[in-house]
């Protein structure tokens, strides 16, 4: 997980990573913060409405090993959502998988403005299940005033670990948060990537390094656009990934290379996106109901329930993120599974609202 929030990093390398205390990481002073390239600024500032309206869909993905055994799936949502800061994009992603029987996962949830895919605000949620410990690594992004307060808390066994920065605008001009960054790749494969783009991204010490896309050349099918995102972090070493959209920016194929594993869609999905045929998360995302069915017209009951789901969009996500923990995990015990999920589900919800309640 630790290098790669949206991917879970299932390879040995990033789970004894993250199984390791964290040591703690100078401070970045502002003169060793990179900059963005001026000509790479130039694209985000161009960027318009309609560019936005066509990367409104969803991608799902399947994780497979080596040796070709699934082990997990990824999901990635775009929308048009609307906060106290006027209209924005809604970002969310789920990556869930089985390494070694141990189960990792990471969940992406963040508002990114249309002003040069600028973070409003953005939270992580890093997991990974031991035999008898959990670990838990949650990062949080939010644009307040001049700047963004970057905030890390690491929880394992009875042991909580908080660290914050505060980074000034004028230091993060063209910073890509992993959530931006999924609507950047998008973009840039719906507009054909042609020269470099060189931005800058957090890396996993929280820390602002150097990110870096080009397009791929070798061997690529009809109507395939490969993009290569490289992140130099502050003090570590380069991590890369390669992707694979269609050319209407659907996600085809995403593996982190060195990892272990690759997330791709099947081959019949793959007819179906170069065919531009629309997938049903797409259908999702625009907003039809799970009864839109109904040949008859929708009933007193199925009206009522959508109104319901309307009021309460954290159900799909909740029933989402069970299922995938469930069908990775396959438990013996599918009532004592749920319960165990569901309680700690309620206690962090509790937890969050004593929170609020207490600085209100």
């Amino acid at each position: 997980m630790g290098d790669s929030p949206t991917e879970l990093n299932l390879g040995r390398k990033s789970v004894a990573r993250l199984r390791q205390r964290e040591t703690p990481v100078p401070e970045q002073r502002p003169d060793e913060i990179p900059k963005s390239d001026e000509n790479s600024l130039r694209f985000l500032r161009v960027l318009g409405v309609e560019d936005f309206k066509k990367i409104e869909f969803s991608d799902r993905l399947t994780t497979f090993s080596r040796d070709g055994k699934e082990i997990g799936n990824f999901f990635v949502s775009v929308s048009t959502s609307s906060n106290g800061l006027g209209q924005g994009l809604l970002v969310k992603a789920t990556s869930v998988g089985n390494i070694d029987g141990l189960l990792c996962g990471t969940k992406i949830t963040a508002i990114i403005s249309p002003n040069m895919l600028e973070t409003v605000e953005h939270r992580q949620n890093d997991f990974l299940f031991l035999k008898d410990d959990c670990l838990k690594r949650d990062t949080e992004i939010v644009k307040q005033g001049n700047g963004f307060l970057i905030t890390r808390c690491t929880a394992r066994a009875q042991e909580t670990r908080k660290t914050s920065r505060f980074v000034e605008q004028r230091h993060a001009i063209g910073l890509i948060s992993e959530g931006a960054d999924l609507i950047l790749q998008r973009l840039l494969a719906l507009k054909g990537i042609s020269g470099d783009v060189s931005l800058i991204a957090l890396d996993t010490n929280t820390n602002i390094g150097s990110a870096k896309y080009e397009r791929l050349t070798g061997e690529m099918k009809d109507g395939v656009i490969g993009i290569s995102r490289t992140v130099f972090p502050w003090q570590d070493t380069p991590v890369t990934w390669h992707s694979q959209f269609t050319k209407r920016g659907q996600l085809i194929q995403r593996h982190q290379i060195g990892a272990a594993f690759t997330m791709k869609l099947s081959p019949i999905e793959i007819r179906k996106s170069m065919n531009g045929a629309a997938s049903c998360t797409d259908r999702e995302n625009k907003g039809q109901s799970l009864t839109s069915g109904c040949s008859n017209g929708k009933t007193k009951y199925a009206e009522d329930s959508e109104i319901y789901l309307k009021q309460h969009p954290e159900l799909r996500t909740i029933t989402t993120d069970f299922l995938q923990l469930l069908f990775v995990q396959k438990p013996a015990n599918v009532p004592l599974f749920a319960a165990n999920y569901f309680s700690s589900l309620a206690s962090e919800s509790d937890s969050s609202e004593s929170t609020a309640v207490g600085t209100t």
